[in-house]
């Protein structure tokens, strides 16, 4: 799994030979950044290696367009990129708002 933030020093960060060296039936997840992986590399890999598996909710090019190979590889599960989703979310998001808003008129005072 994978979690870093992209910059520059982790663009492509897992590469061909990142993907290669993988062991047998492993699984890779990204819930990051779509550009921390060499997309076109790791179809290459997935088509070669039908016992890599990859979870992804974030690519390279968002949204993943249609004629992307990876719809079509067995070996990867696409799923959409959103974390924020959740009961009570709204609520939560108001009461930090609030709370931030309260903090900062009573420092302006």
């Amino acid at each position: 799994m994978i979690t870093a933030p992209l910059t520059p020093q982790t663009y492509h960060l897992i590469s061909k030979s990142s993907l290669e060296a993988m062991k047998y039936g492993a699984v890779f997840v990204n819930i990051a950044r779509g550009a921390l992986i060499d997309e076109s590399a790791m179809c290459d890999v997935l088509t070669r290696r039908p016992d890599l598996h990859a979870i992804l909710d974030v690519f390279e090019q968002e949204p993943l367009p249609r004629d992307s190979q990876l719809w079509n590889l067995p070996n990867a599960l696409i799923s959409p990129h959103n974390s924020f989703v959740s009961n009570g979310n709204a609520a939560r998001m108001f009461n930090v708002i609030y709370s931030n808003l309260k903090s900062y008129i009573s420092q302006q005072a």
